[in-house]
């Protein structure tokens, strides 16, 4: 089962995570950090810890983790370069149209790329993410005692009515490795975009991640494997 008090440990250190990347980043353009050295940084973690420590206190407090938390924290911010965004040292510019409703010269304009981009998500990260949503499967049946065979498991997998649970359940499993050093890569931007975007391929501007909700989806991912 996925422990309560982990579970929102570890939300709470992803949105603090988040949080400093865009600090950091905006801190690239005002010279506060070099790209080099962010880039050295959110990569690996003896280095991020390494650079909280000797900057803990240049940190703002909605990004700076308790200082018994930092060595998770480290493991979760440098994987985010890694395995969710691209660092551009020069993003150049992009072609924007309010609405996206037309990109025609009348009605976009070129403004300034993010520096912070999120990663492509390929065929073979998509099918990674299933792969650990059926992982997840077969984990709450172990962690209710109740056999359970492939077919089973591929049937739920199949079911759109569980996509959003499937999604969350197998992002909270995945988050608990990442404080502990271990990344699964762009998969887990698949596994975010089941549940965090809508059904129509964009982003839900008004989802939040909590605690809460990986722990309510775990509960009905359980109910539908007792039911199997």
């Amino acid at each position: 089962m996925l422990d309560p008090e982990r579970i929102r440990s570890v939300v709470d250190l992803q949105q603090r995570s988040y949080k400093l990347l865009r600090w950091a980043t905006d801190a690239v353009d005002r010279g506060f950090i070099t790209f080099d050295r962010l880039h050295r940084y959110a990569t690996l973690p003896e280095a991020t810890l390494g650079w909280l420590e000797s900057h803990y206190s240049d940190v703002p407090l909605n990004a700076r983790p308790d200082r018994d938390q930092l060595r998770p924290f480290s493991n979760l911010f440098s994987t985010y370069l890694e395995n969710s965004f691209d660092l551009i040292e020069q993003p150049g510019q992009r072609l924007f149209s309010p609405e996206a409703h037309c990109f025609c010269p009348m009605c976009s304009w070129l403004v300034a790329a993010p520096r912070l981009q999120t990663k492509k998500v390929s065929r073979q990260n998509k099918a990674r993410a299933r792969k650990l949503q059926q992982i997840a499967i077969k984990q709450v049946a172990v962690d209710h005692a109740h056999p359970i065979i492939d077919e089973s498991i591929e049937a739920l997998a199949n079911d759109p009515a569980l996509r959003e649970t499937l999604a969350l359940v197998a992002y909270g499993y995945d988050r608990l490795r990442r404080v502990d050093g271990v990344a699964e890569g762009p998969a887990t931007l698949a596994l975010w975009r089941g549940f965090a975007w809508t059904t129509h391929g964009s982003p839900n501007p008004d989802f939040e991640l909590t605690a809460q909700a990986i722990l309510d989806t775990q509960a009905k991912l359980g109910g539908a494997v007792l039911a199997t």
